[in-house]
């Protein structure tokens, strides 16, 4: 897959295509649906693929408000490559973008810098201007353009429509187990492993801490199930987001310990994948019954992993 940061890059593909745009926020299984139907068009007609999205999340710029990540921007771009998409046109959205006409914006940004054969959008694709744009445009210029278009219906889970912001509050309130059916895999980091206060390692539970940009802070604080990944390996592991309040510290942590591994982990690349959340946040009276409430989870986190297996 070739990635193009740049409007001048966009020159550069002289191929008949098919695009699919959006932000694409989360990529989840909704959005899975709409690029996955591109690919096949654009297979089955021999023409190339174009994934046409932004590196930052539009309605941020436009609200001024802050929204957290589902996942990170190298995630985005890896799980695009794995879908074995041609091309991905990776902009920054800014205020230029905003202030663009609809009209503006799908012809000279889009239809005349490609060969557009094939053009496939989600139901809810508004761009341009105050997001004026929307399928009736898109149908009005198929005449001049020559191209088909294709709106890809929303997944319904459970009568409710799959979408980011439904994803961005299932796991704001730990409910990982919808949130992970919403994505359509599971919720997960990558993130290197950095050296910590050695707090676990004293009660004979050394973790992993992980260095989690703060823009994904998108889970509730508590204690998860979940699995590590490294080396190619998978391991159970129990994973604590939050402050520790045992050892009242401000700073909100990602900690996990990895059961049945030995090892140096240190500046090293893991995936920690999120299955479910087991408790909330305690503060101990002491170290004792911060190691028994330990075993604890971790016994509860093996009867969850041997009845995944069942």
């Amino acid at each position: 897959m070739e990635v193009l940061f740049d409007m001048d890059e966009i020159y550069n593909i002289k191929d008949e295509v098919g695009v699919t745009i959006g932000t694409f926020d989360g990529l989840h299984i909704g959005h899975n649906k709409v690029i996955q139907t591109m690919i096949d068009k654009c297979k089955k007609d021999g023409i190339k693929s174009v994934v046409y999205t932004f590196s930052n999340i539009p309605r941020e710029v436009i609200t001024g408000q802050e929204i957290k990540n589902i996942i990170s921007l190298d995630e985005k771009v890896r799980l695009i490559d794995k879908m074995d998409v041609d091309y991905l046109i990776l902009l920054e959205f800014n205020k230029n973008h905003m202030n663009i006409s609809a009209e503006e914006f799908i012809k000279n940004i889009v239809l005349n810098f490609l060969d557009v054969k094939h053009l496939i959008i989600g139901h809810d694709f508004k761009f341009g201007k105050n997001a004026k744009g929307n399928i009736d445009l898109l149908t009005e210029l198929q005449k001049e353009y020559n191209y088909t278009l294709d709106v890809v219906e929303p997944i319904i889970i459970d009568n409710m429509r799959v979408s980011s912001t439904l994803i961005r509050e299932l796991l704001l309130e730990g409910n990982i187990e919808e949130a992970n059916k919403f994505l359509g895999r599971r919720h997960y980091y990558r993130s290197i492993v950095l050296p910590g206060k050695q707090m676990g390692a004293k009660l004979g539970f050394p973790t992993a801490n992980l260095k989690i940009d703060k823009s994904m802070h998108t889970l509730k604080p508590g204690v998860y199930a979940t699995q590590v990944i490294t080396k190619n390996k998978r391991y159970n592991s129990i994973t604590n987001v939050g402050f520790n309040p045992t050892f009242n510290q401000s700073e909100l942590n990602f900690e996990t310990y990895i059961v049945d591994f030995s090892g140096d982990l240190y500046n090293k690349e893991i995936i920690v994948e999120f299955i479910q959340r087991i408790r909330d946040e305690i503060k101990f009276q002491n170290h004792e019954e911060l190691t028994d409430q330990i075993k604890l989870d971790i016994e509860r986190v093996n009867n969850i992993f041997n009845s995944l297996r069942e």
